[in-house]
């Protein structure tokens, strides 16, 4: 099976994904996952094995309207301060946006009115990091109208 949207780091077939997948049921396997469980959570991981992606590449756009977002009335724009990490955090960062930039998923936006920090987070029993967002407790409460088509996965594999 392989993807018609996206080249997977010269993967000519998913089997790199599939790989990747029963490591990681393996390894939940060995942190303590209920064993009966095991044969459902492997099923549904790989039912959605369509949508992981080995590493990130532009992709073509959904072709579907934008998520509209309003906020409520009174609220009050919300940007944070600037965080200072250490050396290797900070590489991290810098890399990660890189890729994400390159890939054609984030755009920079140096006049947005809202900002919350990307923080680099160590990943359990390793050296490395993932990234997050520190939302805070904004003064804001968000009203999102989505206006986005749904579809499932086996309507759109029919086309």
């Amino acid at each position: 099976m392989s993807s018609d949207l996206v080249d997977l780091c010269g993967a000519t077939d998913n089997g790199e994904v599939y790989v990747l997948l029963h490591g990681l049921i393996d390894g939940t396997m060995d942190a303590g996952f209920e064993p009966t469980m095991t044969d459902d959570l492997r099923q549904l991981v790989l039912d959605y094995s369509g949508n992981i992606r080995v590493c990130l590449v532009h992709e073509k756009a959904a072709h579907e309207q934008p998520l509209e977002v309003h906020l409520e009335e009174g609220s009050q724009h919300y940007r944070s301060g600037v965080h200072r990490f250490p050396d290797v955090q900070r590489q991290f960062l810098q890399e990660y946006v890189r890729e994400l930039e390159s890939a054609g998923l984030v755009e920079r936006n140096m006049q947005s009115r809202w900002a919350c920090p990307a923080l680099p987070v160590t990943q359990r029993g390793t050296d490395e990091f993932r990234i997050t967002i520190g939302y805070r407790l904004l003064e804001c409460k968000l009203k999102i109208k989505l206006k986005v088509k749904v579809e499932t996965r086996a309507k759109a594999e029919t086309r």
